[in-house]
């Protein structure tokens, strides 16, 4: 269940990182397909940080993750399942970086 909802997408990204260990973000970064955690870790944040939320605060949530300001909640698709594979997308870019970084 949802604590509170993240200010930022590094805030929603820290949360990942401290539940996730560095086997599981190794795999995800590895990974040549999200789809590949559909059942797992793209179906937690479905079910904790999608599905939980009243409207206004999936919007809120949703906007942290996309990058224009058109639609309902701007580029990001509709269907709860494509929204958390792009979350997930964007994680395994933000891994890629903070591996770059090292």
């Amino acid at each position: 269940m949802i604590n509170k909802i993240p200010k930022t997408k590094d805030e929603f990204f820290a949360i990942l990182d401290a539940m996730l260990t560095d086997e599981d973000k190794k795999k995800l970064v590895e990974s040549d397909d999200v789809f590949e955690f559909h059942f797992t870790l793209d179906l937690w944040i479905r079910n904790n940080r999608i599905y939980p939320l009243n409207e206004e605060e999936k919007q809120a949530f949703l906007s942290l993750f996309s990058n224009d300001a058109g639609g309902q909640y701007g580029c990001m698709p509709f269907h709860p399942d494509d929204i958390s594979s792009e979350i997930l997308e964007q994680y395994v870019e933000y891994l890629k970086k903070q591996e770059e970084t090292k």
